[in-house]
């Protein structure tokens, strides 16, 4: 049975494993180590920064394909998409808070309200994620071909900043396999790039332990 391109699935397995990381480092905080504090406050924010950016993304490739044959199509996603940047905000707002906090007390308190909150969050994308894998991905699959879905793809790749395509690239490596990983190469379009743009392999070689990124060359070979 032939297998449908995949727009939705490697980055979202990238954000699972990123968010459920920092829920599991949240968790076990020293809230009277400022280092700890600041380095939550930074993952936080740099966490926020890159789920806005495929958020962005999502809105100025994907939802206008789904636009454009369901009327509608992507409205509730975008819905979404508001109540989830107002729930970072609020969080990344919070997260300043703890680190501000001087009283060992009030830390504990911040960190313990800071932690459920980000796990909230959490839960809602996880939410949001899968009505993207469960409908959405269903919806471009009925309407659209393979070939104009790897169009797009590309299109969505080539208009990342060069620190974003870095950042979104460890994310989808970090936490892929390698059959992932070769059909992503295979349908990338590299003159399609900016010249800017991050050797893609280069940083799979930098994410990867050695055993793995001796598997993917290999599998990439036979491409």
């Amino acid at each position: 049975m032939h297998s449908r391109f995949e727009i939705y699935t490697p980055i979202h397995k990238g954000l699972r494993r990123s968010l459920s990381l920092l829920a599991i480092n949240a968790g076990k905080l020293d809230h009277n180590d400022e280092n700890a504090l600041n380095a939550l406050y930074n993952a936080i924010s740099e966490q926020a920064r890159l789920v806005d950016v495929h958020h962005t993304l999502e809105e100025r490739f994907t939802h206008p394909m789904l636009d454009a044959r369901v009327p509608g199509g992507a409205e509730l996603l975008e819905e979404e998409r508001r109540t989830l940047k107002h729930r970072l905000d609020n969080l990344t707002n919070f997260a300043a808070r703890l680190r501000a906090a001087s009283d060992n007390e009030e830390r504990q308190d911040l960190g313990l309200e800071c932690y459920l909150a980000l796990n909230r969050f959490i839960s809602l994308f996880w939410s949001h994620l899968d009505r993207e894998e469960e409908q959405a991905q269903p919806t471009l699959w009925r309407f659209y071909s393979d070939e104009e879905l790897v169009t797009m793809w590309n299109q969505l790749l080539a208009a990342q900043s060069t620190a974003d395509t870095k950042a979104n690239l460890e994310l989808i490596f970090a936490a892929s396999n390698l059959s992932d990983i070769v059909d992503a190469f295979r349908h990338v379009d590299v003159k399609a790039l900016p010249q800017d743009h991050p050797n893609a392999l280069k940083v799979a070689e930098q994410t990867f332990n050695a055993n793995e990124w001796g598997a993917l060359k290999s599998r990439l070979r036979e491409l």
